[in-house]
Order: C-alpha cells, then sequence, then structure tokens
C-alpha cells in the first residue's frame, strides 16, 4: 500500500529542513574558518629576507623575519627591541638593527665598550652571545663625537654584530620617522 499525499508532504518537508540545516552549517563553519584565518594572519606584519651580516648571530644573512609595521603606532621603540628602518643616507632600503639607547639618553666610546648614561652597555640574558664593541676598540676613532646624546624622537641603534655592523657609531642616532616596525622574536 502507497502512502498518503500526507506522507509525501511530511517527507518533503524533512528534506527541505534537512537542506536549510546543511546550508547554515555550511555558512557557520565558512564564517568560523575566516575568523580563524584572519586571527592568524597578523594585521600589519610581513616577512622580509635580511641580507646583512651586521645583525648575526641573532639574524643571519638569508634569515626571514616578521616584522611588525603596526608595533609603533601607539607605542615606541624600547631598548632591546630590533627595529627594521630606512638608514639616514638611504632611501630605497631597509635595515634591522637593535636599540640600545634612547632620546635623551648619552652614549659614549671607550676602550672598555659602549657606555649608555656612563655605565656599560650589559645586553639582557637572552642576549648573552652579543658583545657590543666601541669603534675604538676596532681601532677606528671616528665616528658620532663622545659622549653622543641622543636626539628628542630618535634611537641609538646597533647591530648584534658590532665588529661588522654600519650602525649608530658610525652616522648617529635614527629618527622615529625612519623607524619602519618591530623585528618579532629577536
Amino acid at each position: 500500500m502507497k502512502g498518503s499525499a500526507g506522507d509525501t508532504v511530511g517527507l518533503t518537508q524533512r528534506r527541505k529542513d534537512a537542506k536549510d540545516t546543511s546550508v547554515i552549517a555550511f555558512h557557520a563553519l565558512s564564517g568560523w574558518l575566516f575568523l580563524v584565518s584572519v586571527m592568524l594572519i597578523t594585521p600589519g606584519c610581513r616577512k622580509h629576507a635580511m641580507v646583512s651580516s651586521s645583525m648575526a648571530p641573532t639574524i643571519k644573512p638569508g634569515e626571514e623575519v616578521t616584522v611588525d609595521y603596526t608595533a609603533y603606532t601607539v607605542s615606541t621603540p624600547a631598548r632591546w627591541d630590533v627595529v627594521v628602518f630606512v638608514p639616514p643616507f638611504a632611501t630605497n632600503a631597509l635595515w634591522a638593527m637593535r636599540v640600545v639607547a634612547l632620546p635623551g639618553e648619552s652614549v659614549s666610546s671607550s676602550a672598555t665598550g659602549v657606555e649608555v648614561n656612563g655605565k656599560p652597555l650589559v645586553p639582557p640574558p637572552h642576549l648573552a652571545s652579543v658583545t657590543y664593541c666601541s669603534l675604538i676598540q676596532l681601532g677606528h676613532p671616528s665616528g658620532v663625537p663622545s659622549p653622543f646624546v641622543v636626539p628628542k624622537d630618535s634611537y641609538f641603534i646597533l647591530g648584534d654584530n658590532s665588529f661588522n655592523a654600519n650602525d649608530s657609531r658610525h652616522w648617529g642616532a635614527v629618527a622615529l620617522t625612519n623607524i619602519q616596525g618591530k623585528v618579532l622574536n629577536k
């Protein structure tokens, strides 16, 4: 015996309800996947390959680093941040180096190394393998005057490989306007 017309209508309604549920589940899953992908891709970040050895061993030549270009939109660089900047004498290059002195601080070169505000520059424990030497130690007494007072809205930066870095010891502080972003996890 065949089903009645009511059974056919009920079956059609159940199929329509199942289809609607599938569509809702698909849209919910799509929305969730979109949200997760947006959260995983940090806005303002890009990867760059570093070509110089001036930050070795922290950043090796050819190593890709992630730069947060929004890091300094609401704050300023802190001591020990690795920043990406446009050097004062080149407009088409981006370099990465470490902030060691802040605006208003005094940087000196001596036979024992680099000093900030009259005290030896001692890196934090995670940089134990890094030594910052002065140009005097390298036999290059020229460079910025010593002591050098970092101007307002500027930062004194050094390469972690200070034996082979063209940095603030040679040409002075980097203006905040030249600092483009912060290298993450370095």
